[in-house]
């Protein structure tokens, strides 16, 4: 009863739906309710996994704390190549091409052309070169915000294609006054948090002034923070919650906002943090409507494509700008055609010389940037914006000389890191302390507390030997002191840096990722996504957690026949509960067969075929609706109906016994669902512990007992089973016991696992997360045993002789 209700609230909430309305309003076309899994990616642009865990600790990222403590979300390091741009992040992830290019901006040997990613036509251009070496990850669902469309039926605000979002050439100017008068309350919100934006941006700004940075480009910086950090935050936000609504099979994210601020003043500030907050709030918001969406069951994965340094400007630290410095060096005049030329007072950063803003704020400002811009020919070329640049000479060097120009360029250029090439595989890195051959010496040239030494010292010699590389890399990166950028800005990345190269991820415990290694790159993340998706990938079946000699991880789950509480038969959301805690024995209750479409291996087909079970899972069911998942081998000894009352047998109500090898012996599992009445479960409870089943002459020990007892802990049926068994929660160190049924807000504890005195209960955890309090009307109880006692001789009696484990 409370089920049908709780089903019915959400069909209501589902029509009174801002997102639904909106999208009959605009006459959007939906996709058919199909209940297969997608996949939503959120980016933070920018955010290092240090600057990550510094927010959650302050409290600025609330919702993605809820994550990690109470909907199973763990975090990873990811690495994030080289360079540490989103431009090579995102090629990695959405073509699996690392270092696709060689830096933010560079200049093309063969064509002589200047590529700088911000700008529409060279992202568009790496884009479609990138797209001939197979699908992109975003193909058939949207993408925002990114610096590629990753091959999206729906591209908004992607830097190789800018183009207002087309869903309102079909809508008349009712329907979009319709669709504005229909989220009038978010239209106000959204007005309210641009004024409170404004306010702390005019306030940034006079501090900036006062701290003699430019006026000028201070109030110019008012209109990119209002418009990247909140306008079109709450844009993308808006966009993906329809497209989720709609049922797009995929939709990637990415939000800005932080890595703008921290351009602007340091990854750190209080500002760039600030901003986290509102991102954060729309995480949640774009969390909530996948978890809601009645079309696909999402994944929703969040993460980061790279970090920043706090960095200090080369020119205020040598007080001349890096091409001055170089052109000294060379003893020629040197050509930068991506530099915008500036007074020394001028706060210059990514927003004025790479960032998403950069069109908009460099034509207010009258400084003419372009791809083509010509250079004098013969000159040397420096492309250096961020930490990270090229040097480009207009005769090769011979091999003996480019190791003296690279010392002289960081004695007397004071470039604190100088790299070139000398030979397939290997490259030099010349610093202050001498020079290193990568990636052999990659630790003592990079520092060591770097946390992908070995692998970013590969990524450099890729970099070094690019077919658009400079004669020469520049970094601004050094172990020791604070690292440098070669515009100005307080906040960089792009180079090989400790924070810089140190993204995260946040994935659910059942995203199939790799297992080996201690850090992600972006092309994993992308075969993952592919799995998830359903399409080709070179993702291999990953190692399943162990079954332990003596330990065992059992689940026991009331599946109310893969009916969620939203109304919605699916097995595969059952799966997902089960994978998420990699249980070695699941029993399952109301888990019907071949009337309903023999769930028990709906459930066991999803498990291997998208979570990488094995092909022998043991699959054992009656016909009372129970049954068994077993990646230990086990064979069934017993299914059986249990005692009812007389005239009262519309529910027959039943049990099953299998057994299998362990730990030298046997293990009897036994797994049962008791009836409603209580003199009923009382019959049911003393025939399991009788002759004919736990009392048997056949049923040795050590013994588990699963299942919906439809018994309180208090109550004599629940007595019966703990006179010679110990439950699960009681028994676990340090666990208070949790209630199991029913919906949203569990009040009754009926569930249980009972298990003979030769186990320890080591671990026991009832999951109370969107997925589990969705997917059925019960909680599922994880319980993790161990054996106390083993055999000295194997035996399928209870008489065997036992000594206790020392070890």
């Amino acid at each position: 009863m409370i089920h049908v209700l709780e089903s019915r609230l959400r069909q209501l909430r589902r029509w009174f739906s801002r997102s639904e309305w909106s999208l009959r309003l605009l006459r959007v076309p939906k996709l058919e309710d199909d209940n297969k899994r997608g996949l939503v990616l959120i980016q933070i642009d920018g955010l290092a996994r240090a600057q990550l865990e510094r927010a959650l600790k302050r409290g600025r990222m609330p919702f993605l704390n809820k994550l990690l403590k109470r909907e199973g979300y763990h975090l990873h390091d990811v690495y994030s190549g080289i360079p540490s741009t989103t431009a090579a992040a995102q090629a990695e992830l959405f073509y699996g091409v690392k270092g696709a290019i060689p830096a933010f901006a560079y200049r093309e040997r063969d064509s002589g052309r200047y590529v700088k990613l911000i700008l529409p036509e060279c992202a568009s251009r790496i884009e479609s070169d990138l797209g001939k070496l197979g699908a992109g990850l975003c193909e058939g669902g949207s993408s925002h915000s990114n610096m590629y469309s990753g091959g999206a039926a729906e591209s908004h605000f992607c830097a190789s294609g800018l183009s207002p979002a087309v869903i309102w050439k079909n809508a008349n100017f009712l329907a979009m006054l319709a669709v504005l008068l229909w989220n009038f309350a978010s239209i106000l919100r959204l007005i309210g948090l641009l004024l409170v934006e404004m306010v702390v941006a005019v306030y940034d700004a006079v501090r900036g002034s006062i701290s003699r940075h430019e006026v000028r480009q201070e109030l110019l910086f008012i209109f990119s923070r209002v418009l990247v950090v909140v306008g079109l935050r709450e844009l993308i936000a808006v966009q993906a919650s329809m497209d989720v609504t709609r049922g797009l099979p995929f939709v990637h994210v990415n939000f800005v906002g932080y890595d703008e601020q921290s351009h602007r003043r340091g990854p750190g500030s209080k500002f760039a943090h600030f901003s986290l907050l509102g991102i954060d709030n729309c995480i949640m918001r774009i969390w909530a409507a996948a978890h809601r969406s009645y079309r696909r069951d999402y994944d929703v994965w969040i993460y980061s494509d790279h970090g920043q340094e706090s960095a200090i400007p080369y020119e205020k630290e040598n007080h001349r700008p890096v091409e001055d410095a170089i052109s000294q060096v060379l003893a020629a005049p040197v050509a930068s055609p991506t530099a915008v030329r500036r007074a020394p007072r001028m706060v210059q950063s990514e927003h004025y010389a790479g960032s998403k803003a950069e069109g908009y704020l460099l034509r207010r400002s009258g400084t003419k940037v372009t791809a083509e811009a010509p250079v004098q020919p013969g000159s040397p070329i420096v492309i250096a914006v961020g930490p990270f640049g090229h040097l480009y000479l207009p005769e090769k060097l011979a091999d003996g000389k480019r190791a003296g120009l690279a010392r002289r360029l960081v004695t007397e250029a004071n470039i604190p890191m100088v790299l070139y090439p000398d030979g397939p595989g290997r490259a030099f890195a010349v610093t202050p302390e001498g020079q290193f051959e990568l990636p052999r010496d990659a630790a003592r040239a990079l520092g060591p507390m770097h946390a992908f030494a070995e692998e970013c010292g590969r990524d450099l010699v890729a970099s070094c030997h690019h077919p658009h590389a400079g004669d020469f890399l520049i970094a601004g990166w050094r172990p020791r002191g604070k690292p440098i950028t070669f515009v100005w800005e307080n906040g960089a990345h792009g180079g090989p840096g400790y924070e810089e190269t140190h993204a995260f991820g946040l994935f659910p415990a059942n995203a199939p990722l790799p297992r080996q290694g201690n850090y992600l790159r972006y092309h994993q993340i992308r075969e993952a996504a592919l799995h998830v998706r359903g399409m080709p990938s070179t993702l291999r079946p990953y190692l399943r957690r162990s079954v332990g000699e003596r330990s065992l991880r059992v689940m026991t789950y009331n599946v109310h026949g893969c009916s969620g509480m939203d109304g919605k038969v699916s097995a595969a959301r059952i799966a997902r509960v089960i994978a998420q805690y990699e249980p070695d024995i699941v029993a399952l209750q109301e888990c019907y067969g071949s009337r309903r479409g023999d769930q028990a291996r709906a459930i066991a087909a999803e498990l291997k075929e998208a979570y990488h079970y094995p092909e022998d899972l043991t699959v054992l069911q009656d016909d009372f609706g129970n049954a068994i998942l077993s990646v230990p081998k086990l064979s069934l000894v017993k299914s059986a109906k249990l005692p009812t009352l007389p005239g009262r047998e519309i529910e027959i109500r039943g049990a099953m016994w299998a057994k299998g090898a362990f730990a030298g012996g046997d293990l009897h599992f036994l797994n049962t669902h008791l009836g409603l009445y209580s003199l009923e479960r009382q019959r049911q409870a003393d025939a399991l512990m009788g002759p004919e089943w736990l009392d048997s002459e056949t049923c040795g020990t050590p013994a588990i007992l699963c299942g919906d007892f439809n018994a309180f802990p208090t109550s004599s049926v629940y007595r019966t089973f703990t006179g010679r068994m110990h439950e699960a929660q009681e028994n676990a160190e340090g666990h208070k016991p949790r209630n199991t049924f029913f919906g949203r807000h569990p009040v009754f504890r009926i569930d249980h696992i009972f298990c003979s005195a030769e186990f320890k209960t080591v671990k026991v955890e009832v999951p109370h997360t969107h997925l589990t309090r969705l997917a059925s009307d019960h909680l599922p109880i994880v319980a993790e045993v161990r054996l106390r006692i083993e055999k000295k001789i194997g035996s399928d009696t209870g008489t065997a002789e036992l000594k206790p484990i020392t070890s």
